[in-house]
């Protein structure tokens, strides 16, 4: 489990497994980018096909179930959904996205750790120490569209 995320990511229910087992033979028959399926339709097949309830958290919870018992060899996730990858190329590139996300979070978490060592708490609002130099950048206005 995920401190904060609790509930999100408690392990795999009884109930739960069985719909991983649902949604894997689901996956297996959706390779290619044209067969993406995505987390709303998943939530909405199961609710309306099977009478089953997941939230997108618990589906979320599932495919990486999914992926890490390599129930569903070379599962990509994107923007479109969750498909069968129908190269290793393609596969690489959802990889490579991993990891630039992984990367992100790391660089997040090493700011915030900075925040936590150099800043203090004066009238319920905290206070940069003296030594840090602010990172403030002017907010940029969107392009008008045309």
């Amino acid at each position: 489990m995920i401190t904060n995320f609790e509930e999100q990511t408690a392990e795999l229910t009884k109930d739960e497994l069985w719909a991983a087992n649902q949604l894997r033979m689901v996956l297996q028959k959706r390779t290619g980018k044209e067969n993406a399926i995505t987390t709303s339709e998943i939530i909405s097949g199961f609710d309306q096909k099977l009478n089953y309830k997941l939230s997108d958290s618990r589906v979320r919870k599932i495919i990486h179930f999914l992926r890490v018992t390599w129930s569903v060899p070379m599962l990509m996730g994107t923007s479109q959904g969750y498909y069968i990858a129908s190269t290793k190329e393609e596969f690489r590139t959802c990889c490579t996205s991993l990891k630039e996300r992984a990367t992100a979070i790391i660089v997040l978490h090493n700011e915030m750790i900075k925040q936590l060592e150099k800043c203090s708490l004066d009238s319920g609002k905290w206070i940069p120490s003296n030594s840090v130099q602010l990172k403030n950048q002017s907010p940029v206005q969107p392009s008008k569209k045309k």
